[in-house]
């Protein structure tokens, strides 16, 4: 497939200065047109439309006892701490809350 990464294995280079590096003419001659701006990439000459992806964010916490529940105590205590992590989570991303729901 013309313009994609694995036309570049066959140049042997593992790191994108030594692509940068190599002559312009060379790489079009050797990998086709895609090659140009492949080059201008590694070089830092080309604008380029990059973004991160990032996993879907959610405040959600969960906790499973693996006895049932006979004291308070020991479910307020389980409790304040996963509302402490959603709240530090929500900080993090510059989030407050408004309501908090468990089941």
């Amino acid at each position: 497939m013309a313009g994609s990464g694995r036309d570049l294995c066959g140049v042997g280079d593992s790191h994108a200065g030594e692509l940068a590096a190599l002559p312009e003419t060379d790489l079009i001659t050797r990998l086709g047109q895609h090659a140009s701006m492949w080059r201008a990439l590694a070089r830092g000459e080309q604008a380029h439309t990059f973004q991160p992806i990032e996993p879907e964010f959610a405040l959600e916490e969960f906790c499973e006892f693996e006895t049932p529940v006979e004291e308070m105590e020991s479910l307020l205590f389980v409790g304040a701490r996963m509302i402490d992590c959603l709240v530090a989570r929500a900080a993090s991303r510059a989030l407050s809350l408004a309501s908090l729901t468990c089941r």
